[in-house]
C-alpha cells in the first residue's frame, strides 16, 4: 500500500514484516491452470471508511488475538527474559491472506486462532480492509503504511478467487518470480526494504528452496510525533534495574503535563499520544514487588479496555528510557500452540483453493520481524490543552509521578479501532 515517506520529520519509527513460506514437498511443475502471478500495481487510493464501517465483534476478534498471540509466544521465552515486540495486525493479516487458500479443518484451524470463527470469508476480508484503510490514515501527523505482495514460483498458475481476493481486499501485489534466479530473494527483500524504510533489511535468506512455491508477505511501518514533545535538554542518565537484576545507566526522558494515566492494583499505566491522531504508546510498568510476567498474564480485552476506559487526563511527571529493539522470531511453535497444526503439516493441510500440485501444499515456515525505536525529537504541539479539556470540572488530582526505571511493557494502539500495531516488552535498554 502506502510507501514510507522518508522526509517525515517525526520521530517514533518502526518497522515489522510477516512472511508466510508456502512449499510442496517435491513440487513438479503443478497441474493449476486456472490463474498466472503477474506483477500488479499496490498504490492506495484515498480514504474510502470511517470508523463506524468497522464492525465492532471484528475490533474485538482482533484484541483477542492480539493477546493471545503475545500470550502464547512467552511461554517460548528464555529466562532471564529478552526485548520482544511484534504486530498483531500484520500477523493476522498475512495468516487471514493464506486463509483464502486453505478448505476444511486446516481453514478451521485457522479462523478459531484469528478468533474469526462464525465469520464468513467476505466479512473477515472486509474487515481487513476497512482496518487498513483506517490505519492508512490515521492523520497528517503521523504515517502509518501497511502493505501485503504474493511472490509467486515461476511458472506456477495459482486460482483465480485466491489472487483476486487478496488484490482486491488486501491491496496485494502479486509478481511471478523464477525462484532459481540469483538475485530473487534480493528482489523480495527490496520489496520489504522499501515498504518499511529500510528498517527491515532482509527476509529471506537466498538461495530459494525447491519446495517453495508462493512467499506471502505483510508489511507494517509506522512514523509518528509525540503530542507534547519530550525536550532533548531534559534527558539525563538515570538508572534502569533490567530483568536480571542489573542496575543499567540509560538515557531517561522527561516531561511533565496532563496525560491519560491511571494506578490500578499492581501496576501505573500511562497513554502518551501522538499528534493529532487516534494513535497513541500505552505504557504499563508493575509494581515493584510484582512481575512483569505475572502483569502481561493477567491482560486480556476486558481488562485492557477496562484500563484504558478508566485512564484520566491527570497532570503529572514521566520518565521513560529511550530504547530501540530489532526483534526476529519464527511463528511455528506459536501458531501451533495456538492451534494451527494442520496448516504447517505436509500430510493434512488443505490448500486446495490456492493451487492444485501433485504434492500436498503447506506452510513450511512462518517468521516475523519488527523494528521500533523511541527517542525524544519532535515538535512542540498544543497536546495539554485538549487533553486538560478532558477533564472537565472534575475534582484536581494529585499529580502523578511514573519512573519507568524497571521492566515494562508497551503497546502501540489506535483508539478508533482498538487495534494493537505493535505491543512488546522491554527488559534490557543496554543490549
Amino acid at each position: 500500500m502506502n510507501h514510507p515517506n522518508k522526509r517525515l520529520n517525526m520521530w517514533i519509527t518502526g518497522g515489522l514484516c510477516t512472511c508466510l513460506l508456502l512449499s510442496g514437498c517435491g513440487t513438479g511443475s503443478g497441474n493449476s491452470k486456472e490463474y498466472a502471478v503477474d506483477k500488479m500495481d499496490s498504490s492506495v487510493e484515498q480514504a474510502t471508511y470511517q470508523p463506524s464501517d468497522l464492525d465492532p465483534d471484528f475490533a474485538e476478534d482482533q484484541l483477542a488475538f492480539a493477546f493471545e498471540l503475545y500470550q502464547t509466544m512467552q511461554t517460548h521465552k528464555p529466562s532471564p527474559p529478552d526485548n520482544d515486540t511484534i504486530s498483531p495486525v500484520s500477523i493476522a493479516t498475512a495468516l487471514s491472506m493464506t486463509m483464502n487458500g486453505a478448505a476444511g479443518v486446516t481453514l478451521t484451524q485457522m479462523e478459531e486462532a484469528l478468533h474469526s470463527a462464525g465469520r464468513d470469508a467476505e466479512a473477515r476480508n472486509q474487515g481487513y480492509a476497512v482496518l487498513a484503510d483506517l490505519l492508512s490514515h490515521s492523520g497528517e501527523h503521523v504515517k502509518v503504511s501497511l502493505a501485503n505482495s504474493l511472490w509467486g514460483r515461476e511458472p506456477l498458475q495459482f486460482k483465480t478467487n485466491f489472487i483476486e481476493t487478496n488484490q482486491t481486499s488486501y491491496n496485494a501485489a502479486i509478481e511471478a518470480l523464477d525462484f532459481t534466479q540469483d538475485d530473487a530473494a534480493d528482489r523480495i527483500n527490496a520489496w520489504v526494504r522499501e515498504q518499511t524504510a529500510g528498517k527491515i533489511d532482509k527476509m529471506i535468506e537466498p538461495p530459494i528452496s525447491g519446495d517453495l512455491i508462493l512467499y506471502l508477505l505483510n508489511t507494517v511501518y509506522f512514523k509518528g510525533a509525540w503530542q507534547s514533545e519530550f525536550k532533548a535538554e531534559a534527558t539525563s542518565p538515570d538508572t534502569f534495574t533490567n530483568a536480571s537484576g542489573q542496575a543499567e545507566q540509560v538515557p531517561m526522558m522527561n516531561n511533565h503535563g496532563y496525560y491519560p494515566y491511571v494506578q490500578q492494583d499492581g501496576f501505573q499505566a500511562i497513554r502518551l499520544p501522538y499528534k493529532q491522531s487516534g494513535l497513541g504508546m500505552v505504557i504499563l510498568m508493575p509494581d515493584e514487588e510484582q512481575s512483569l510476567e505475572a502483569l502481561i498474564e493477567q491482560m486480556n480485552p476486558g481488562t485492557w479496555q477496562g484500563m484504558l476506559e478508566a485512564m484520566e487526563a491527570q497532570q503529572g511527571h514521566i520518565r521513560l528510557p529511550k530504547f530501540k529493539l530489532e526483534f526476529n522470531m519464527t511463528l511455528k511453535d506459536t501458531l501451533q500452540a495456538m492451534g494451527i497444526s494442520d496448516a504447517f503439516h505436509v500430510e493434512r493441510a488443505d490448500f486446495t483453493p490456492m493451487i492444485e500440485l501433485e504434492d500436498n501444499v503447506f506452510i513450511g515456515e512462518a517468521t516475523h520481524k519488527t523494528f521500533i525505536e523511541v527517542d525524544e525529537k519532535g515538535t512542540e504541539a498544543a497536546a495539554a490543552t485538549v487533553i486538560g479539556m478532558e477533564a472537565g470540572s472534575a475534582p484536581p488530582k494529585d499529580p502523578f509521578e511514573m519512573i519507568v526505571n524497571r521492566p515494562f511493557f508497551f503497546a502501540i494502539e489506535d483508539e478508533r479501532t482498538s487495534a494493537i500495531l505493535f505491543m512488546g516488552s522491554v527488559h534490557n535498554i543496554l543490549e
